[in-house]
């Protein structure tokens, strides 16, 4: 048997997989209840639709269509065990809105908000083992966001492992301390956009600062970490293309 590696049904497959995630990359017009918890910098050039110099790559993706088939499966296991599942609405997602920001629910579970969170295995496992704190800043402003846009005390958020679908579980209630640092957030960006200047590039998360995980990194470093005023990111942008242009020269 004569075995070679072969590209030719992965490489229409990977086309196809950044198709459609470049065709859900719609034009920002306000804040994404699944970004508040993250880089407030990349939120605003997201904002200002700015083009990613650090676009995902076709693992990245892969990852993102994998989370999404997860989702459906086990919004499907829920409505086969019973539960009263709402997960559409006029035949569009549940759509969130709160101030200036917005964000599509995954579904509503006997009236409360259910999100669904696929994750790699050692990471799941570890969060289920050691983790005091298991759900992650983002997913805490996200099922905080839902549930004051929905006048509700309390929701779940569910992880589920990718190579086994083990759940866990996490009721969350909601408290005044949640609703104080959801708002003081939308502040703060709001206000950004009023003052018209990128804030510091320092993210609640240090991981986030890095190429794999922002699609701004690369300008953000060209920009240097401080405030910088709408005005001059463009000029950025020009330099980072220079630079890049010249390694390709050299």
């Amino acid at each position: 048997m004569l075995i070679n590696e072969s590209s030719y049904h992965k490489d229409k497959v990977y086309a196809k997989r950044r198709e459609l995630f470049e065709s859900d990359g719609k034009e920002s017009k306000g804040w994404y209840a699944s970004s508040l918890g993250t880089c407030p910098r990349k939120q605003v050039l997201k904002r200002l639709n700015k083009k990613p110099t650090n676009p995902p790559t076709d693992e990245g993706i892969g990852k993102m269509a994998l989370g999404k088939k997860i989702e459906k499966f086990h919004l499907q296991e829920l409505k086969d065990a019973g539960f009263k599942v709402e997960d559409m609405k006029d035949g569009n997602q549940i759509r969130v809105t709160l101030g200036s920001a917005s964000g599509r629910l995954d579904a509503l579970i006997d009236g409360y908000p259910y999100e669904i969170k696929s994750q790699q295995s050692r990471a799941f496992w570890y969060k289920k083992k050691n983790d005091k704190d298991p759900i992650a800043r983002a997913h805490r402003f996200q099922i905080a966001f839902y549930m004051i846009g929905l006048a509700k005390d309390r929701g779940t958020i569910t992880y589920i492992s990718k190579d086994d679908s083990t759940i866990m579980e996490l009721d969350v209630t909601l408290t005044e301390e949640d609703k104080a640092e959801l708002n003081e957030r939308l502040a703060f960006l709001d206000n950004v956009m009023e003052t018209q200047e990128l804030p510091q590039g320092k993210p609640d998360e240090e991981w986030e600062c890095s190429s794999k995980w922002c699609p701004y990194y690369s300008l953000c470093k060209i920009m240097g970490f401080g405030r910088v005023p709408f005005e001059k990111i463009e000029d950025y942008e020009e330099e980072l293309t220079k630079v890049k242009e010249k390694n390709v020269r050299d």
